[in-house]
Parts: structure tokens; sequence; C-alpha cells
């Protein structure tokens, strides 16, 4: 039986302050990254006490903030999620690509 895997848009600590400065969402963003990677591990943790397997998607916040300004959509926890489920998605095409060329 295949398990469900849901992507987790993943900041590092480097990018945090930048992430915070454009979300449009940035009052549900905790001060300090310490505090949104305790509390992103523990929902983490939560999902696999589910039986959902979970796929970090780090990225940078300037590419989130191009993206969405060509699509239009507010810088928000619902456009992280979709801006990192295309990022997850190219690299499992390529990923796909590569192990086709290889056969």
């Amino acid at each position: 039986m295949a398990r469900s895997v849901m992507v987790l848009p993943w900041v590092t600590r480097g990018h945090y302050g930048r992430l915070r400065e454009i979300a449009t969402d940035a009052e549900i963003l905790p001060q300090r990254y310490d505090q949104w990677l305790k509390r992103a591990e523990e929902f983490e943790n939560n999902v696999h006490g589910g039986g959902i397997w979970t796929l970090r998607v780090y990225f940078d916040p300037e590419d989130f903030f191009r993206w969405a300004m060509a699509r239009g959509v507010r810088l928000d926890i619902h456009a992280r999620k979709r801006f990192c489920e295309e990022i997850a998605a190219q690299r499992n095409a390529a990923e796909e690509g590569e192990a086709t060329e290889g056969t």
C-alpha cells in the first residue's frame, strides 16, 4: 500500500528573516527561527504519527517572491505550500527522467 506524502515548506535560519519580511501572513510566523523550527518539527512528528511521510522542501524566499508575483498570489502559507509542491514535482520529474535515460 502506498503511503501519502505531505510536502512541507522549509527554510534555513539564514532565510527566515526575509521570509517574515515578505510573508502576507507574517503574524502566524514566530518571531525567532528557533521557535518556528520547534513548531515545524512538532508538526512533522505529528504527521508521521498519522502514518504520513513528509518531504521537506527548502526554498529561497526570493524565488518564492518572484513566483508569487508572477502568479498574482498572496505570499501566505497556501502559496508557500503550492510553491514547494511545484518544486517537489519538478525534482521528481527530473529524477524520473534521469532514471529513464539510464535504462
